[in-house]
């Protein structure tokens, strides 16, 4: 979906679309674009305001948006349309110069998931490792998503195969790891992929854990070993479905360089 703005000649002075996921009922928010002689005339809110106002007649679930935490301002805008911040991404990305800021940015640039439910589904059941239970449960509440957290029965089924999806992103130098079904061999699986990617010079690599799968909290004991952190939470990012993002970082940060603009992002950053 995309926004046009015109002058009132007519002159295309803007752009901003969003891009909907291939598996999933919400659209990520683009780049957008303003003339130079237009900007900082509200050019950019009007557009926002109607690409919402168009996602929710497309009965889409949500908007999400990657927010850059070397300033406040991308954040800011997404705050005030009612965006709230739900993971935060270190060293997503890579040799990227920022008009206006410093060129000399000393480590890879970090973001903030900033999510926007805007056709919220009812109530569902979720299975939250007991370490991020607490901070999981907080970003649902943030977002006025219901959910049930459930307790595991004591013994769940595995498959006999896992189904666990890579991506790698060489422009950014980080690695996607998804895990849709968790099988016999998952620790095994995992720790291959994860060992593998160890010798492909990445920033880092984020991993997805289902969080509606009753097998994620079990499943989640075999991952301290491999060195993940929390990320956050990504609702609805496949099938429509909840995943819990960990994240395992390659390079040195220095995280006073990491600016994130809510509370609610700051107390993810301090648990980061």
């Amino acid at each position: 979906l995309g926004v046009i703005a015109r002058s009132d000649e007519g002159e295309a002075i803007g752009y901003f679309a969003v891009l909907k996921k291939e598996d999933s009922n919400i659209a990520e928010v683009g780049e957008a674009v303003v003339s130079p002689d237009f900007r900082r005339q509200g050019v950019m809110s009007r557009m926002m305001q109607q690409l919402i106002d168009m996602s929710r007649k497309k009965r889409l679930s949500a908007l999400f948006g990657k927010a850059v935490t070397i300033h406040f301002v991308s954040q800011k805008v997404n705050a005030r349309f009612g965006f709230r911040t739900t993971a935060l991404m270190l060293a997503e990305t890579t040799n990227v110069v920022y008009k206006g800021f410093d060129e000399t940015y000393p480590q890879p640039v970090s973001v903030v998931i900033d999510f926007l439910p805007i056709n919220p589904a009812g109530s569902k059941a979720i299975y939250p490792p007991d370490r991020y239970k607490e901070i999981l449960l907080g970003t649902y509440n943030l977002l006025g998503m219901v959910v049930k957290p459930k307790q595991p029965a004591v013994h769940n089924t595995l498959a006999g195969k896992s189904d666990v999806h890579l991506n790698i992103d060489y422009g950014r130098s980080t690695a996607q790891i998804t895990v849709s079904k968790y099988g016999r061999d998952f620790r095994l699986v995992l720790t291959e992929m994860v060992r593998s990617l160890e010798k492909r010079d990445l920033n880092a690599v984020y991993l997805d854990l289902p969080l509606e799968n009753p097998s994620t909290p079990e499943q989640f004991r075999h991952i301290g070993p491999l060195g993940f952190i929390y990320c956050g939470l990504a609702p609805l990012f496949y099938r429509e479905a909840d995943f819990l993002r960990l994240q395992k970082v390659y390079v040195p940060l220095d995280l006073s360089l990491v600016d994130v603009y809510s509370e609610f992002g700051k107390r993810i950053k301090s648990l980061v």
